[in-house]
């Protein structure tokens, strides 16, 4: 059981206590060594993944993302696009094999067995017009240009 925790049984819950406490308070010199080197790779990632969003976004109407706050330290874990189009988009990205994806939160203005009656329209919006764009720090510049022909197209 304690195997598929990590192999996407989401429906396991890890039990903490009965793991040695050694395991949540300390770490060897290997470890540190490889987080000290890997830090530098995630930098090197987030600076690519930040480069790829900026070009789909300026190559684009930028209304169509969030607005960009001068010296914040978004480092884009995924780009979020918003289009009236979705469904059009999708069809395109799937017909030219381009991986995306639309969010997968509730709304609980759509649950049907709730006490609180309020709407939301803000994340009705959001939820009914978004889309995630592909921006992860291993595309290429070729992949990147697909990804921004087929959104000029919607």
């Amino acid at each position: 059981d304690f195997g598929k925790t990590y192999l996407g049984a989401r429906s396991l819950i890890l039990k903490t206590d009965s793991l040695p406490k050694i395991w949540f308070t300390r770490f060897t010199s290997i470890q540190a060594n490889y987080a000290k080197k890997k830090i530098k790779e995630i930098d090197k990632e987030d600076r690519q993944r930040i480069k790829n969003c900026k070009k789909i976004i300026n190559s684009i109407n930028k209304k169509n993302f969030f607005n960009i706050v001068t010296n914040n330290q978004n480092v884009y874990w995924q780009l979020i696009c918003f289009s009236n189009k979705k469904k059009t988009i999708l069809n395109l990205f799937e017909k030219n094999k381009i991986d995306t994806a639309t969010p997968s939160i509730i709304l609980y203005s759509n649950i049907k067995k709730k006490k609180f009656k309020i709407k939301v329209p803000n994340a009705e919006l959001i939820y009914n017009n978004s889309l995630f764009i592909p921006s992860y720090h291993r595309l290429k510049d070729l992949e990147i240009n697909r990804i921004i022909g087929v959104l000029k197209n919607a």
